[in-house]
């Protein structure tokens, strides 16, 4: 709701306000993310997924993700993933992504202005089959103390107290890149000068295949949508959530019509004007659920149409059912405006 606020006209008071109430949100949420990880690692829940992806379009996803940011502290962000960019790699993406989106934040947190931050990938080993990189990323920032140093990658430990207090986090971070690492047969080291920065290093092993570059098609601005005009059928129970899915969608000029359930799902596909571009469906509904629906749809005849799950249920067990479902894809909420406009883009744009 901050965000669609902030998509009005405001006075530069209120604009203050809820952009500060946005901002917490969104730091909120990444603590009760960071504090569901460390639970499920704990308990051994916590599985890594295995996707086909490459390092390339991850470096210009990093890149424009961070580019506001390094703008506002007027820092420079560079990335070299010198020869390995162009690889096909098999592995956990989204974590490998999570890994470096906390150390480039906390780079770039510890670095002030005019300072720099570098990101650099490097093959370490490779056979046909496998290969280790190593992943650096170096900043010109704070730096730390041998007796700093000692306490990170522990739970809930920053560095000292007046770095906590002057730079704000949970102390998780550090500690949930070791574990995901370590599950990937990697390891994760720092070497830092006092006063002149730091440098955070990490191995992982994966499985890969070559590719050429012509075989990548890199995105290099992520909110080069072409959604304007399509015809979106949202299959949702929940009245907060259909209005935030239809501001989402409003706001890059989708035209949307709901279902409040498998039920209605099914039978607005029977019927003439079912011409729609893609399907957002949640999972848990009453009267019929997504995946009964989407089956149901499916067995109409409707093959080709991209069906996208909404839904809070995160595990690759639920990702499995979706995908034996008949859907294409997969959202979890609570999920970004620029999530969203990235999957419907790949498949509808």
């Amino acid at each position: 709701m901050a965000y669609f606020a902030l998509q009005t006209d405001l006075t530069p008071r209120q604009k203050n306000y809820i952009s500060n109430m946005n901002s917490s949100a969104g730091h909120l949420l990444s603590i009760i993310n960071d504090v569901l990880d460390i639970s499920k690692i704990g308990a051994g829940k916590l599985e890594l997924e295995q996707s086909v992806f490459y390092l390339k379009e991850m470096e210009a996803h990093l890149a424009s993700m961070f580019t506001e940011k390094v703008s506002s502290k007027d820092i420079t962000l560079t990335f070299d993933f010198d020869g390995i960019g162009d690889y096909k790699l098999i592995g956990d993406e989204i974590r490998l992504e999570q890994i470096l989106i906390n150390l480039i934040s906390n780079a770039i947190k510890f670095t002030d202005s005019d300072g720099k931050v570098a990101v650099r990938c490097r093959l370490e080993y490779e056979n046909e089959v496998a290969c280790t990189i190593k992943i650096e990323v170096e900043d010109s920032g704070i730096g730390m103390t041998q007796e700093q140093i000692k306490l990170l990658f522990q739970s809930f430990q920053q560095a000292d107290n007046s770095i906590t207090r002057k730079y704000g986090g949970t102390g998780l971070g550090l500690s949930i890149c070791k574990k995901l690492i370590t599950m990937m047969g990697g390891d994760i080291g720092v070497s830092s000068d006092y006063g002149k920065g730091s440098t955070f290093w990490f191995t992982v092993s994966l499985d890969k295949c070559k590719a050429t570059t012509k075989d990548i098609q890199i995105t290099n601005n992520d909110t080069d949508y072409c959604l304007t005009g399509k015809r979106i059928l949202l299959v949702e129970d929940n009245e907060f959530n259909q209005q935030v899915a239809l501001d989402m969608l409003e706001i890059e000029g989708m035209i949307a019509k709901v279902a409040n359930n498998g039920v209605e799902a099914v039978l607005a596909m029977t019927k003439e004007d079912n011409d729609y571009a893609g399907i957002l469906m949640d999972i848990q509904m009453p009267e019929m659920d997504g995946l009964s629906a989407t089956k149901n749809i499916r067995a109409l005849g409707h093959t080709d149409i991209p069906i996208i799950a909404l839904t809070a249920n995160a595990s690759l067990d639920d990702r499995e059912k979706c995908f034996n479902a008949g859907m294409n894809d997969f959202i979890t909420k609570p999920y970004k405006p620029e999530k969203l406009y990235s999957v419907l883009n790949k498949w509808i744009g």
